[in-house]
C-alpha cells in the first residue's frame, strides 16, 4: 500500500533531506522488501512516496512549469470522469488530473476527488504546502511542527521517530476512557496530530503558520426534501442498487484472484458477498476465528460461504499468539488500539490465502450508517418509552423520576459545577466535537418528529465520533500486514443514501439495521439474514482479565495516579474499562517507556499466562 511522507524546513536549516531519508527508511521497513521510495524536492521542501506491490494507486509528479509537486496514494475510482468533463487527454494520469483540478479550483478541488486517499501538494507559487486525507478518515496523514520543521507521513510511527516526540497528551487518555475514541485531529501525543476526516491543512513555508480547513462533513449531505421523499421507498431495493454500483467501482478492471471477502458470517459482509456474485465478481470468504470465543466465527462463515457457493479459508487466533500480536499491534499503530480483536489482522495475514489475496472487501461502516451500532436501538426504545411516560400525571412523573434516578449519576451531577448536558453539548471538553455536534443538530432540525430527529442525530453523531477512529487503526495495521482494505459502504454515493434515509427504514423496537437485513434476504434467505452476529471478539474474561496485575506498578499508576487498593474493585467490575486501562498501560510501556515486548510477555508468563514469542515479522 503506498505511503506518503514529507518535510518542510521553513527555518532554512537545510535539514529536510536527512529527515526525509529517515521517514522513507521507516516506511520502507514497514512496507517490506519489494517496496521502493521516490521523492521530489525543491526550496526546502521534500515530498515522498513509498510504493509496494499492492493495488492501491500512488504517484508523485512535478508540474511542467515546476510550480507544483504532488504526491498521492489511495483508491480513487471514477477520477477519470474528469477527463471528458474538463477536456483533458484520456491518457492523463491520476496525478495529472488531481494537479489540474487543484490549479483550476484551488483548495475546493478536494471535493472533486472521490474514494479513499491522502495527498500533499507543494505549491511554489503560493509558497505553501497542502496536505489532506479522505472524507471518512481512512487514510489520514500525521504531522508535527517544531524546531523550524513541518514533518508529515502516513504513519504516526514514522513521524514520531523523526521528530523524537514522546509527550503524553493526558486529555486524550481521558477522552479515550469516556468515549472509547479520540475525536478530530488529536492523537495520544501532545504535539503530533492527524488530518481529520474531510479536512486539510495548509502550511505557509515562510512562517510555518498552519491553517486548517474542511471540504466535507456528513451533515452537509442531509437534504430534508430528499429525506421526506424517501419515507415510502423500497429501501432494500434502493440499497442494493447502490451496493452494486459501489462494488462495481472496486471490481472494475480488477483481478478477482487477488481479492477476498473478509467475513466472519456477519450480515454486512455476507450481503456484500451476495451482491458480488450478482455482478460477476464472486470471491472466497476469508475468515479469522478467535479460539475460546463463545461462538466460533468459522462456523458462521461456513454458513455464509455455503449459501453463496464460494470457498471458505479460515485462520485462527490462538490465546498464546494473542499476547505477542497485541503488543505488535500497539507498536505498529503507536497508540492504544482500542479494540482487543485487532490482533486478528496478524493471524489472518500470516495465512497462505491472505498472502495470495491481499485485497480485502469488508462490510465496515454499515452499523454506523444504518442504525446497527449498539446505542441506537437502546436510545430508540428510550425515546418511545419516554413519550408514553409523558402521558402520566405530572406529580406521578416527578415521583417516578425521583424514585428511579440512579444515585451515582445524581451525585455526579451535584458534584460537577457544570451540568452534564452542558458538558455534553461542548463535546465533554473536546470543543471540536461540540461544534460538530451543534452542526449536526442544526442540519437535522427540519425533521418534524422530535423522537425521530433525536434518533437520527445520534446515528449521525456516531458516524462523527467513531468512523475515523475505527478506520485509521485498520489502515495502519493492515498496511503493515501487506493488506489493502476496501469499504463499499463508505462510497460517497452510499453515505449520501444513508444520511438521507429515514429512521423508519433502519430501526424498530425489535430490530436494528433493518434495511440491510431486508436487502440481504434474496441472497441469504430468512435464517442468515435475520441472524444476530455472535463471536469474533476476544473473550475478555479469559484473555484480558488475567492481565490485570500489569496495572499494579506500571505506566498507568505512574502517569495517571492509579491506586490498585482504591480503584481495583471498580475496574474489575467493568471488563471494558479494565481492557481500556490495559490498552493504555501496554502502549505507555512500549511506546513511551520503550520497554521490550519480550520483557512484558515474560511478566505475563510469570502470572501463569501462556504466551508465544514476540516477532515483528
Amino acid at each position: 500500500m503506498p505511503r506518503l511522507f514529507g518535510v518542510v524546513d521553513y527555518g532554512n536549516g537545510k535539514g529536510e533531506d536527512q529527515i526525509a531519508e529517515a521517514l522513507a527508511g521507516n516506511l520502507l521497513a514497514a512496507a517490506g522488501p519489494d517496496s521502493e521510495a521516490a521523492t521530489a524536492g525543491r526550496d526546502n521542501a521534500v515530498l515522498g512516496l513509498v510504493k509496494d506491490r499492492q493495488l492501491f494507486r500512488g504517484g508523485i509528479l512535478e508540474s511542467g512549469d515546476k510550480n507544483c509537486s504532488l504526491v498521492y496514494a489511495g483508491f480513487i475510482p471514477a477520477l477519470r470522469q474528469h477527463c471528458s468533463r474538463h477536456q483533458l487527454s484520456p491518457e492523463a494520469t491520476d496525478a495529472e488530473i488531481i494537479l489540474y483540478l487543484y490549479n483550476k479550483l484551488g483548495d475546493e478541488f478536494l471535493g472533486e476527488v472521490p474514494g479513499m486517499f491522502s495527498l500533499a501538494i507543494h505549491d511554489r507559487k503560493k509558497n505553501r504546502l497542502l496536505i489532506a486525507g479522505d472524507r471518512s478518515g481512512a487514510f489520514p496523514l500525521y504531522y508535527f511542527r517544531g524546531g523550524g520543521m513541518f514533518i508529515f507521513a502516513s504513519s504516526l510511527n514514522a513521524v514520531r521517530e523523526s521528530c523524537g516526540s514522546s509527550r503524553l497528551r493526558t486529555a486524550s487518555v481521558v477522552e479515550h476512557l469516556i468515549f472509547d475514541a479520540l475525536y478530530g485531529r488529536y492523537t495520544f501525543y501532545e504535539d503530533i496530530f492527524l488530518t481529520e476526516f474531510g479536512g486539510y491543512l495548509t502550511v505557509d513555508l515562510s512562517s510555518g503558520k498552519m491553517k486548517r480547513g474542511r471540504y466535507f462533513s456528513y451533515e452537509e449531505l442531509f437534504d430534508i426534501e430528499l429525506y421526506r421523499s424517501r419515507r415510502y421507498i423500497n429501501g432494500p431495493e434502493e440499497l442494493t442498487a447502490r451496493a452494486r454500483t459501489c462494488l462495481g467501482r472496486i471490481a472494475e478492471g480488477a483481478d478477482s484472484s487477488r481479492f477476498g471477502l473478509s467475513c466472519g458470517g456477519g450480515i454486512d459482509c455476507s450481503y456484500l458477498g451476495g451482491v458480488l456474485n450478482d455482478i460477476g465478481f464472486s470471491l472466497p470468504v476469508l475468515c479469522t476465528s478467535v479460539s475460546d470465543a463463545r461462538v466460533q466465527e468459522d462456523s458462521m462463515a461456513r454458513d455464509t460461504a455455503d449459501r453463496l457457493g464460494v470457498e471458505l479459508y479460515t485462520s485462527y487466533l490462538k490465546s498464546e499468539d494473542f499476547y505477542p500480536f497485541l503488543l505488535r499491534a500497539i507498536l505498529d499503530f503507536d497508540q492504544p488500539i482500542v479494540h482487543p480483536a485487532t490482533p486478528k489482522f496478524y493471524a489472518g495475514s500470516d495465512s497462505k490465502q491472505d498472502r495470495q489475496r491481499p485485497n480485502h472487501i469488508m462490510g465496515v461502516a454499515s452499523d454506523l450508517l444504518f442504525g446497527g451500532y449498539g446505542n441506537v436501538i437502546s436510545f430508540y426504545k428510550y425515546v418511545r418509552l419516554r413519550s408514553l411516560f409523558n402521558w402520566l400525571p405530572g406529580k406521578l412523573r416527578t415521583a417516578l423520576r425521583i424514585g428511579t434516578g440512579d444515585l451515582d449519576r445524581i451525585q455526579l451531577q451535584l458534584r460537577m459545577r457544570n451540568s452534564i448536558p452542558d458538558m455534553e453539548a461542548l463535546g465533554m471538553g473536546n470543543l471540536e466535537r461540540g461544534a460538530d455536534q451543534g452542526r449536526v443538530r442544526e442540519a437535522l432540525s427540519p425533521i418534524e418528529d422530535e423522537k425521530e430527529r433525536a434518533v437520527k442525530i445520534l446515528m449521525l453523531q456516531n458516524l462523527f465520533d467513531y468512523q475515523q477512529h475505527l478506520l485509521n487503526r485498520r489502515y495502519e495495521i493492515s498496511a503493515r500486514c501487506g493488506v489493502s482494505l476496501y469499504y463499499p459502504f463508505l462510497d460517497l454515493e452510499m453515505i449520501r443514501f444513508a444520511v438521507n434515509l429515514p429512521v423508519s427504514h433502519c430501526v424498530s423496537w425489535r430490530e436494528a439495521k433493518m434495511v440491510v437485513r431486508r436487502a440481504a434476504l434474496p441472497y441469504l434467505g430468512e435464517g442468515l439474514a435475520a441472524r444476530a452476529k455472535y463471536g469474533g471478539d476476544v473473550p475478555i474474561n479469559k484473555w484480558i482479565s488475567p492481565m490485570s496485575s500489569i496495572l499494579e506498578d506500571g505506566f498507568v499508576r505512574e502517569a495517571l495516579g492509579y491506586e490498585p487498593q482504591r480503584l481495583e474493585k471498580t475496574v474489575h467490575s467493568s471488563p471494558k474499562l479494565l481492557w481500556n486501562l490495559i490498552d493504555i498501560e501496554l502502549w505507555g510501556r512500549l511506546c513511551l517507556r520503550g520497554e521490550e515486548p519480550e520483557s512484558i510477555l515474560e511478566l505475563l508468563r510469570d502470572k501463569g499466562i501462556s504466551c508465544s514469542g514476540f516477532s515483528r515479522d
